[in-house]
């Protein structure tokens, strides 16, 4: 009888291994440094042509590895090897990103920014000398980060004579005292946090800006934010 062309199958066995040998069920127990290669079948009428054999394992021969799958600042990466000599693969765990320290600084627009807690917030600490209208953003994107802006810090509107609008962000929980200091020109500051407390903002943030300097508030707040900028004019 002619039979197709041989096809081999190799099984992924559990010891103790089970293979069919003309219609036989075997039983049997391979030790750990051997190996069994695998019976060759008829792919048309499955006759056993050739039964395997029990080899010494081979030692698998790893390749330099390719990243699968990259770490991110919120997810581990995958490093995956594969054997030259069979299809095995072993797949090996990055670490995920270390989120930048605090205190790396950013600048953006001609912003400085300093990270303030890792992954998460960071403070306005310098602007340009040069701008009139400057807006302090809800947020920041930096090396693939999303940052809160959270705090205006001591100093950094400092000697701004050119400033005269500022819009203070939605996030921002603390106005250092000085930040706008000596900002003569500085006429209006919207105010669009509703987070301010007298613990974390005072009029003192504002010494020697324009004397007719207008801060306007969310209405929700107005109340709070007339006790904390207590001198200046609230709307």
């Amino acid at each position: 009888m002619l039979h197709a062309q041989k096809m081999d199958i190799r099984f992924l066995l559990v010891r103790p291994v089970m293979i069919r040998k003309k219609k036989k069920l075997l039983q049997r127990v391979i030790p750990k440094e051997l190996e069994y290669t695998g019976d060759t079948y008829c792919r048309i009428c499955k006759t056993l042509l050739e039964e395997g054999k029990i080899l010494p394992k081979l030692e698998h021969q790893w390749n330099d590895g390719t990243v699968t799958k990259r770490a991110t600042y919120e997810t581990a990466g995958e490093l995956t090897y594969r054997c030259r000599k069979c299809a095995a693969k072993r797949i090996i765990s990055i670490e995920k990103l270390a989120y930048p320290k605090a205190g790396t600084s950013y600048t953006i627009s001609g912003n400085e920014y300093k990270v303030s807690k890792p992954g998460a917030e960071v403070i306005l600490v310098k602007t340009s000398k040069t701008t009139k209208n400057v807006t302090v953003p809800a947020q920041i994107y930096a090396q693939g980060i999303t940052y809160k802006v959270t705090s205006i810090g001591a100093k950094a509107f400092n000697n701004n004579k050119k400033l005269t609008k500022v819009t203070i962000g939605t996030n921002i929980v603390k106005i250092n005292s000085n930040a706008f200091f000596n900002c003569k020109n500085l006429k209006t500051v919207t105010i669009k946090s509703v987070h301010l407390t007298g613990k974390t903002a005072n009029k003192k943030a504002f010494k020697n800006a324009h004397k007719k300097l207008v801060i306007r508030v969310p209405k929700k707040v107005k109340r709070i934010y007339k006790k904390i900028f207590k001198g200046l004019k609230v709307k």
